[in-house]
């Protein structure tokens, strides 16, 4: 049974052998049957919701200049994003003036966990969290003291850093840090050391030629500390 209101007017309810404010709406046939459609002077209200969550009201007849209040309530594990159709904006609960006839849709998104981790020693920013479908995250990875960032692991690769990830599933994200250790040289008599590679500081387990070049009349003899032989 469908009920059609006239310009100017909107479908409140159903009365007698019919109840509720659905239209159109089915009854069943096992008896005589009175159905009466009750109209009121003013617009209709309908709404709908895009992912998993609810509107409230689903449906109203309002008289005209009336503010309804339009509350979307979002299922677990999702989020209310924004309104479509004949209202706009992400504010909830939102009201809409009844000047005509109405029809609003509440979007949900899914919502989805970002973790992370660390191998060595240092901390990623954020640490974590939940975020909405399509939400892109910045990940910062800050080493500690005599450590340095090499990489991302798990569902973030490379060694840019910052980086950015886009939440469109759980996400899990480790950030390795390397320990760095510094080689200080020193001589006995008069000579230099040269370092290959330059520099003093070197990832851990990096290996290092280290040369001893004497100055004019004098030879190399032997290393000392925590290098020995000749």
């Amino acid at each position: 049974v469908t009920a059609h209101p006239s310009s100017g007017w909107a479908f409140h309810h159903w009365e007698l052998d019919l109840s509720g404010s659905n239209n159109p709406k089915y009854i069943a046939m096992n008896a005589n049957k009175s159905v009466r459609a009750v109209f009121i002077q003013g617009y209709s209200l309908s709404t709908s919701a895009s992912g998993s969550g609810q509107v409230s009201p689903s449906y109203g007849a309002y008289a005209a200049g009336t503010n309804v209040q339009v509350t979307a309530t979002a299922n677990s594990g999702w989020t209310f994003h924004h309104w479509e159709g004949d209202l706009s904006g992400s504010t909830n609960p939102a009201t809409i003036t009844m000047n005509s006839n109405k029809h609003v849709t509440a979007v949900f998104v899914q919502l989805f966990t970002l973790s992370t981790s660390v191998t060595g020693s240092g901390t990623v920013t954020p640490s974590g969290g939940t975020y909405a479908s399509g939400t892109v995250v910045t990940l910062t990875a800050t080493p500690s003291a005599g450590w340095r960032f090499h990489q991302w692991e798990l569902d973030k690769t490379g060694s840019v850093n910052p980086t950015t990830i886009t939440m469109s599933s759980n996400k899990s994200v480790r950030a390795v840090f390397i320990q760095r250790f510094t080689l200080s040289t020193s001589t006995t008599g008069s000579g230099s050391v040269i370092l290959n590679p330059s520099g003093g500081t070197y990832d851990s387990g990096s290996v290092v030629r280290i040369f001893a070049s004497p100055a004019q009349g004098w030879r190399f003899d032997h290393w000392e500390l925590d290098k020995t032989g000749s």
